[in-house]
């Protein structure tokens, strides 16, 4: 019996799921998934592959004295959808690799 083809990981950090805010210059949306390298969420937004944005995300866990935004940059790259709805109000997957001085490799830079 033949095994099927290893798959190819290219995240260079582990992603957790997470459903968290996300407020862009654009608009909002909802994360999926995060790491210390990279986020995908979804929005109704339009963006384009390369683009580069800054979002913050809203961790109402992280710290005991209330929910904490964390502000990072990054360049999108990969879009999926438009899946629910459609126009401008479509719903569209995006993800985004955070650059080296985004999230600080979670250490979080407060917005």
């Amino acid at each position: 019996m033949e095994s099927a083809p290893a798959k190819l990981e290219r995240r260079s950090a582990p992603r957790h799921g997470l459903a968290v805010p996300v407020r862009l210059p654009e608009g909002t949306g909802v994360t999926r998934d995060l790491s210390a390298s990279g986020l995908y969420f979804l929005s109704e937004c339009s963006f384009e592959e390369g683009q580069h944005v800054s979002l913050t995300i809203t961790l109402e866990h992280a710290d005991p004295k209330g929910p904490f935004d964390a502000t990072c940059r990054g360049c999108v790259v990969r879009i999926e959808g438009p899946g629910v709805g459609a126009g401008a109000r479509a719903v569209r997957g995006v993800a985004i690799a955070i650059d080296t001085d985004g999230f600080d490799a979670f250490g979080f830079a407060t917005a």
